[in-house]
């Protein structure tokens, strides 16, 4: 029986309640406990597994859906956020691959 079950609704938040060993997190944001990865106050309970990659979305409120320049922005913010994400993933993946590998 749980003693209490508390919701977090941002990612510091959360963190704070895993590092209290209050709960456990299904998909923290690796480069936000990355630190704590690395001093094994967190750990992975399910080794090898991952989640899809997100789909990111970008919101455009109905006035600005014909203005140019927000298009154009959200244009370039998704090409880039497309190649940081994947950087991002192939940088988790990496770190992980080599730890598991210096475990054995």
């Amino acid at each position: 029986m749980y003693k209490r079950i508390a919701f977090a609704g941002d990612v510091l938040s959360g963190k704070e309640v895993l590092l209290a060993a209050e709960g456990i997190a299904v998909d923290p944001s690796f480069h936000i406990c990355r630190h704590e990865i690395e001093q094994g106050r967190l750990v992975r309970v399910l080794a090898g597994w991952h989640r899809p990659p997100w789909d990111l979305t970008i919101t455009v409120c109905d006035k600005r859906v014909t203005d140019s320049r927000t298009l154009n922005f959200c244009r370039l913010f998704a090409e880039y956020e497309k190649k940081a994400s994947a950087m991002r993933l192939r940088h988790m993946h990496k770190f992980f691959l080599e730890r598991d590998l210096n475990s054995r």
